[in-house]
């Protein structure tokens, strides 16, 4: 069960190697998309990972109350990093523009590809335009999907907008996990099941 940290503070988690591994064992076999929320306890330590999985190849609705959401990208012909579609829900959940949302909107997005881990964020105060989108979706269009071009892509992302990103490969992750970065823990896992 969730509840809301009665003393909010800023955490750094990480996801141990174990914590990842199967989800980079389990990523090559899927035919349709999985994600969901990533759990912390009150130490801000990893507790738990949620499961929704959907009917569709390469799109799914989660709810809007994660603090830290994540989904799989699988497909080796699509784009590795977050789509252009996965940037503007983050950023409209940071800037608080989905109104159904209640309780606390994701700070932190996690893309697993087949490359490595993403971790991205908003970081701006105000909306991006659409000619921000329009580069950053030519950005992405215009590198290779190793992980060096998606780290020049990434610089360059991050040069033109307010969205800020971490990637590591599965090597790096193997042997020291994933660092998701930091943020505000408002919610925590209590008697976990």
């Amino acid at each position: 069960m969730l509840k809301t940290n009665q003393s909010p503070r800023y955490v750094q988690p990480k996801l141990s190697k174990e914590n990842v591994r199967w989800i980079k064992e389990l990523l090559p076999g899927l035919s349709s998309e999985i994600g969901g929320s990533i759990e912390l306890n009150s130490q801000g330590s990893f507790e738990r990972f949620t499961v929704y999985t959907s009917t569709r190849r390469t799109a799914m609705t989660l709810p809007d109350f994660f603090q830290i959401e994540y989904h799989c990208h699988f497909d080796p012909y699509a784009i590795q990093l977050p789509s252009i579609t996965d940037l503007k829900i983050a950023m409209k959940r940071k800037l608080g523009y989905d109104k159904k949302a209640t309780g606390v909107s994701g700070q932190l997005n996690v893309v697993f590809c087949l490359k490595g881990v993403v971790v991205y964020r908003y970081d701006g105060k105000e909306k991006h335009a659409d000619r921000i989108f329009g580069a950053i979706s030519d950005i992405m269009n215009s590198g290779r999907d190793d992980a060096r071009g998606m780290r020049d892509q990434i610089e360059k992302i991050e040069e033109i907008s307010n969205f800020k990103f971490s990637f590591t490969t599965w090597d790096v992750a193997a042997r020291r996990g994933v660092k998701l970065g930091k943020f505000c823990l408002k919610e925590i896992v209590v008697n976990p099941a």
